[in-house]
């Protein structure tokens, strides 16, 4: 038949204008976020480390502090802690059956918080040790990040790790 007289036509000037279509510009429009390029590529230091630090530990014991983010994920995602719920005043809506049977989405609340909390506390960690802080507040600095690292990791695997951390595949490989 002559349909296939003019099949190769036809894919020949689909591919092609598919090639050119797909030949876009890829530039980020700046629309709706903040985009910034740095000139070193790193962090801007902290003006007072030892005070950011202080600030740090604050944050963290007040993250651990509430039985919202961590202490939910730890506790009432097991059976070490069930949450009474009688009714339908004290359920809260089901989050915490939801925790306790692992039957939460990324959009659950105090997944959300508890992901936002740590991370921003490895940040700030991360802000302090690029600041070339004394001896002292380094040591603290990197045992803040890595105890905040350690709960990502346990609560949120797989946890996307950086390229400053090179225990990726050790992690991976347990």
């Amino acid at each position: 038949m002559n349909i296939q007289k003019y099949m190769k036509p036809v894919f020949g000037s689909i591919f092609v204008l598919v090639g050119l279509v797909g030949c876009t510009n890829l530039e980020i429009e700046e629309t709706d976020s903040i985009i910034s390029t740095a000139t070193d590529g790193g962090f801007t230091p902290v003006a007072n480390p030892a005070s950011s630090l202080s600030d740090l530990y604050n944050k963290v014991g007040g993250d651990f502090a509430t039985q919202e983010t961590m202490y939910a994920m730890s506790e009432v995602t097991t059976d070490e802690l069930l949450i009474p719920t009688r009714g339908t005043d004290w359920g809260d809506n089901g989050i915490w059956r939801q925790l306790h049977t692992h039957t939460w989405t990324p959009a659950h609340l105090f997944i959300k918080n508890a992901w936002n909390n740590l991370n921003q506390n490895v940040f700030r960690a991360s802000e302090i040790i690029e600041s070339n802080p004394d001896a002292a507040v380094l040591a603290e600095a990197k045992y803040l990040r890595a105890f905040n690292m350690f709960f990502l990791m346990d609560f949120l695997v797989p946890y996307p790790l950086g390229k400053w951390m090179k225990v990726q595949k050790l992690i991976q490989g347990c």
